[in-house]
């Protein structure tokens, strides 16, 4: 089955969102993770005001609708935008699609 499931990116605030969309949604995050949760890397140092940070969040919201969301960190992306700051993740079974 395809889906098309939107992913919001914040400027420090995603898990006070993603909360918001959970009490407002209902469901459960099916992962949330934080950035001080990635393995060390000599590349990339995280601060430790970003360590607490959301890596990546995914609240199932309906049978086929996961709202997906991080926030954003100096050298993971883009700048972030207000009003730039979505994009859909599409996901299919097959390569086909």
């Amino acid at each position: 089955m395809n889906t098309i499931n939107p992913y919001l990116t914040f400027d420090g605030n995603c898990r006070e969102a993603f909360e918001l969309y959970k009490e407002a949604f209902g469901g459960d995050f099916d992962f949330i993770g934080e950035f001080g949760d990635m393995p060390a890397n000599d590349e990339f140092a995280i601060g430790e005001g970003d360590k607490k940070k959301i890596m990546h969040v995914s609240l199932h919201i309906s049978k086929e609708t996961t709202l997906l969301g991080s926030d954003r960190l100096d050298g993971f992306g883009p700048p972030f935008v207000q009003g730039n700051n979505s994009s859909v993740s599409i996901n299919c079974t097959e390569e086909s699609e």
